[in-house]
């Protein structure tokens, strides 16, 4: 046998071996194939199945609506306040500090100042259905959707830190004003509490939003509410375990305060403070009632001290209430979902936009 006939021999050997080969490697991945699809198949729950059978449920649900362009002059003062909360000229004194001529919103979206403004307002004011508000500002769910977000989100970083604490106004002239007219010889000026706004519960982490006092799942906003009816610092949002108390420290207004009254040197036995309830201690900035001593009685002006501000610390429970009678969206639960909506903001707007006149003020 010569050297022609073993090479042909070892090519005739080679090409047996690559078709068999190809053969097993065709065979394993048809077996693959076959294989996942029947996993996929005993996956899907009989409603899916029935759901790709039945042509009728592949169709994306439709609101019908009739586009118009929306005029918020075509509304009396009756209609947007009941929408809107605000009548007319109030929203349009409103709208030039809102800076939405700036706002760029996603999908090239290109709506009126006045029109983003009433969308976001009416959503706030009420947990409205997103396929009912087509009928009153012409546009579609998805428009009206975007809009509501890139708004709430633009409010968000344009006034979270005025609304945490406002140097031009919160002064120390008008925080001796503030303790002048809540009385007690100059003590207090304002009154401080936190608030938690339930939520869905979440898939993940729902310890972490568990409080255990209200049992429930939510967030924890921290209210600052002053005599002229205003909430003066607002801070937050933490997570619904957090206490009245931590909350309090890492909000950082107990620095906040003695750095302003640091700065004009005013001693310390002539700070007016901040009066909470008994979950707040008393720091530089901050006072609780009196705790009665062990084995001991407080006094008689100390308790006379602990009903007065008792009552007038209502004030700041009273403010919280009104945000929720007036701005609904933001304590109905079944609407905030987390990773879905913004649950955290929706107070946060409607607490800046109300107002509440306290009786002793």
């Amino acid at each position: 046998m010569d050297n022609t006939d073993i090479d042909a021999m070892e090519l005739d050997a080679l090409a047996s071996f690559n078709d068999t080969l190809t053969t097993m490697l065709t065979t394993l991945s048809a077996f693959l194939l076959l294989t996942a699809a029947s996993l996929d198949n005993n996956d899907e729950t009989p409603r899916r199945r029935r759901r790709q059978r039945d042509p009728s449920q592949r169709k994306r649900r439709t609101t019908e609506y009739r586009r118009f362009r929306f005029n918020l002059d075509n509304l009396s003062n009756q209609m947007c306040t009941q929408f809107f909360r605000f009548n007319k000229d109030e929203i349009r004194k409103i709208l030039p500090y809102m800076g939405l001529s700036h706002l760029r919103y996603r999908n090239r979206l290109k709506p009126s100042e006045e029109l983003a403004m009433c969308i976001w307002l009416n959503r706030l004011s009420w947990p409205n259905r997103i396929h009912d508000m087509p009928r009153l500002f012409g546009v579609s769910p998805t428009y009206i959707s975007v809009v509501y977000n890139d708004v709430m989100w633009h409010f968000h970083r344009r006034f979270t830190q005025f609304l945490r604490w406002d140097p031009e106004r919160l002064t120390v002239s008008k925080i001796r004003q503030y303790a002048e007219v809540i009385g007690e010889g100059g003590k207090v000026w304002a009154f401080i509490d936190g608030t938690t706004q339930q939520i869905c519960r979440p898939g993940r982490n729902q310890e972490v939003f568990y409080t255990g006092h209200k049992a429930f799942h939510g967030y924890k906003w921290q209210g600052i509410v002053t005599p002229d009816g205003l909430c003066s610092s607002l801070a937050g949002p933490k997570e619904g375990s957090t206490s009245d108390w931590l909350m309090y420290e890492h909000s950082g207004i107990d620095e906040t305060i003695n750095s302003l009254f640091n700065q004009h040197g005013i001693p310390l036995d002539r700070r007016p403070l901040i009066y909470g309830d008994a979950a707040y201690t008393s720091r530089m900035a901050s006072m609780g009632p009196w705790r009665r001593p062990a084995r001991g009685e407080l006094s008689p002006e100390k308790i006379s001290f602990n009903q007065r501000l008792s009552k007038k610390r209502v004030a700041v429970e009273n403010f919280f209430s009104m945000v929720q009678a007036q701005w609904t969206l933001g304590v109905m639960r079944i609407c905030h979902r987390l990773g879905s909506t913004p649950v955290a903001l929706t107070f946060q707007a409607g607490l800046a936009q109300i107002r509440y006149s306290p009786t002793h003020a």
